[in-house]
Formats: C-alpha cells, sequence, structure tokens
C-alpha cells in the first residue's frame, strides 16, 4: 500500500479521490472484521452460507471483499507514480524492501494480531502477505514495456482459470511454493504449527500490474473528463460483465439443480458469491467495477465526507494494523465481561463450536456501533499521522509504515 507514491499526485483531488476509494474500501473492511469478533457468524462459521447464516453477516462479508481488490490496484497506481520521481532501479529496491517488511509483518505482528497466540502455533498468510509479494514481482515486472505488462496483468487476471485444476498435497518446497501462488491451503506441518495460505497471489500480481499501467490514466496531461469518462466506461463494463457472465452461471446451476433458495432475495444474494481464493474472474469484476465508478464519481468531488474517507485512505496500513489489535481487544473485554475467554475460542475451533449463534456474539445494529467506534477512535490517530508524514517527507522510513 504504498501511500507516499500517490501523494506525489499533481493536484490534490486526484490524491483524494483514489484515497477516498481506499478509505471507503477500510470502512467496509471493519465493518466486516467486526462481524468476525462480534456477530453471530464466527470464525468458524462459513458466512457466505446463506441456508446457517443471517443474510446481514452475509452482506457484511460481502462488502468487506472490496478491500483486497480495491487495495492491490491503487498499489500499482501509487507504484506507477513513485516510478515518476524515481529510475527504475531505485523503484525496484525501494519495492524489494517493502516487499520484505510486509512479508515480515505479516507473520510476526499481523498473526498475532488476529490470534494473540504467543506461540503462533498457526500463521495466517494473507492480504499484506500477498502484497508483499505482489510487490516483489513488480519490482521485476517495471522493467518491462507497458503494452508487455498490461498483457500479463490481463493474462494472469482473466487466465488464472486455468490453472484450477493444479493441486498440491504435500508439504515439499515445489508445494509451498504452489500454495503461495495458485492454491489456498490449510497445512499442518507439526502437531503445535500450521500455515494458513489464504491469499494466492499469481492472480492479485495481474490486478497490481493492471493499476501499474491504469496509473496513465492519473498523469498530468490527462484531462480529468477524459479521466472520469474512461473510469465510468471501463466500471460499467466490467460490471455488465458481471451481471451477464454469473446470470449465465445461475441459470444452468439452477437448471441442473433446482432452486438454491425458497427465497427469490437470497437467490439474488447468491450471486455475488463468487471465489475470492484464488480471486476468480467474476469476483473482481464484481470488485472493481464498483470501485473504478466511486473514483469517477468523486473526481472532483471535495467535501467533509471525502475529506473524512481520504483522511484514512492515506494511511491504510498504519490503519489495518491498529484497527485489528483494538477490535481484538474490545472482544477481549467483552468476552472477559461475560465471563468467558476469546483466547480458548480463537485457538480451540472445537469449543468455539459448541457455542450456537443463539449464545454467542451480537445483533447487527452492535456490530456497526463497534465498527463506527474503532473508525471514531482511530480517525484521530490516522489524521495526526498522516500530517506528520506529509510535514517529514525526508524521513525516508515513513514510506514503509
Amino acid at each position: 500500500m504504498n501511500e507516499e507514491s500517490l501523494n506525489c499526485m499533481t493536484t490534490k483531488y486526484r490524491v483524494e479521490s483514489i484515497d477516498a476509494m481506499r478509505g471507503l474500501a477500510i470502512i467496509f473492511m471493519v465493518l466486516d472484521h467486526a462481524r468476525i469478533y462480534f456477530g453471530y457468524g464466527t470464525i468458524f462459521t462459513d458466512p457466505t452460507d446463506l441456508a446457517s447464516v443471517p443474510s446481514y453477516i452475509y452482506i457484511f462479508k460481502m462488502i468487506g471483499r472490496f478491500g483486497a481488490p480495491t487495495f492491490m490496484f491503487l498499489t500499482g497506481i501509487g507504484i506507477f507514480f513513485r516510478g515518476r520521481r524515481f529510475d527504475k532501479r531505485q523503484l525496484s529496491r525501494f519495492l524489494l524492501i517493502r516487499a520484505a517488511w510486509l512479508i515480515f509483518i505479516e507473520i510476526f505482528v499481523i498473526t498475532f494480531a488476529w490470534t494473540f497466540d504467543i506461540h503462533y502455533e498457526t500463521i495466517w498468510l494473507q492480504v499484506i502477505w500477498a502484497i508483499g509479494w505482489c510487490l516483489f514481482a513488480m519490482s521485476i515486472l517495471i522493467y518491462l514495456p507497458k503494452r508487455v505488462i498490461l498483457i500479463i496483468g490481463l493474462s494472469l487476471t482473466i487466465g488464472h482459470h486455468v490453472l484450477d485444476g493444479i493441486t498440491a498435497q504435500g508439504t515439499s518446497l515445489l508445494d509451498l511454493i504452489w500454495y503461495t501462488l495458485h492454491q489456498p491451503r490449510s497445512l499442518s506441518l507439526t502437531p503445535d504449527f500450521s500455515l494458513f495460505f489464504m491469499y494466492p497471489i499469481l492472480p492479485w500480481i495481474g490486478v497490481m500490474s493492471l493499476g501499474y499501467v491504469a496509473g496513465d490514466l492519473f498523469k498530468q496531461g490527462i484531462s480529468p473528463e477524459v479521466r472520469k469518462r474512461w473510469l465510468i466506461i471501463l466500471g460499467l463494463s466490467l460490471i455488465i460483465a458481471f451481471f451477464v457472465l454469473r446470470s449465465i452461471q445461475f441459470y444452468f446451476r439452477i437448471k441442473n439443480n433446482g432452486p438454491l433458495y425458497d427465497s427469490t432475495f437470497l437467490t439474488f444474494l447468491e450471486m455475488f458469491n463468487t471465489r475470492k481464493a484464488p480471486p476468480s474472474m467474476l469476483y473482481l469484476f464484481m470488485t472493481m467495477g464498483p470501485a473504478l465508478l466511486f473514483i469517477a464519481s468523486i473526481e472532483q468531488c471535495k467535501n467533509r465526507f471525502t475529506d473524512f474517507l481520504a483522511t484514512i485512505g492515506r494511511v491504510p496500513f498504519f490503519f489495518y494494523v491498529l484497527h485489528l489489535f483494538l477490535i481484538h481487544s474490545f472482544a477481549f473485554l467483552g468476552l472477559a465481561y461475560a465471563g468467558r475467554n476469546l483466547h480458548e475460542f480463537i485457538l480451540n475451533k472445537a469449543a468455539w463450536e459448541t457455542l450456537t449463534l443463539a449464545s454467542h456474539g451480537f445483533n447487527f445494529g452492535v456490530v456497526i456501533l463497534i465498527s463506527i467506534g474503532v473508525i471514531a477512535i482511530l480517525y484521530p490517530i490516522c489524521k495526526w499521522y498522516g500530517d506528520y508524514k506529509a510535514r517529514h517527507r525526508e524521513k525516508w522510513w515513513l514510506s514503509y509504515l
């Protein structure tokens, strides 16, 4: 999440249109993560199973899915703008260092934020891990012509499905590489240590590559009207493609297997339940289409709402790390007040599954209030940190936080 490079855009509204989109994705992410710790659904309940969870849990999960594609794509744009300030060798070096830093943070800091397990019995390799490896790939791809990067981006984003049939089962080095690239996998290496490869990176490299190419739309000399028109065309095209292709899928699915649910509303919601790991083409169409339209809609819009979103969106990595610790800490306080210990349930699936949906968690309104509370606490901290970074550009290490 290369915020610093985005701040070098030549006009302020361009920065805020992108940062505001990222800020909105962060808010959606907070709702989903608050749902995990405080809603009737739990980490071990499938939030996309409409037959067993309330529809609001499913909706929270769906809107939370905007986060990863948005961060990947906008990081690509950020790389483009940093590349306009530095030569390719300097840019590649920055990306390599930042990649290693993000991978380290994912393993040792973010895993702990999710689990509060000082023994690190399970390492969850999630979105920050994936961004790190994508930055590593981009440190090489930036040396290629833009047209080649575009072809690679489209091929990985749309064409990675041809690899779906390739699966690994073991724990060899090649197997681990394949889990990192394209196959989500939970792996028990010892009785006391597991790895969970949650974000296969191959399609995400494609998304970040497309973001890098899309940086040309935001460079100096491109009029806001032209940029807005292209964003609308691309956004609408992705949305239309999603509904057409998904409707065809659903037609044959229902024709062969019968109605999915008795409720038309639940059947409609199920349309948005596309594969996230690795991200399917339809999943990326479903999320990136509205994201591009949102950026277009606020292209020249500046008000309190966009300022609020942009303040959060300027420091997404900083917000991401803090919000996990804050939400998890709140959950501990809540369960301690109820006479329970969340740590037991996070690490012991059997113990968690003894809880019923009726005996654990809160309703929709409480989850919303907790999300608002987390954002309200972190907003002034993010504002202070964003201002501090802007005033101290000479401090190179700030670009890694």
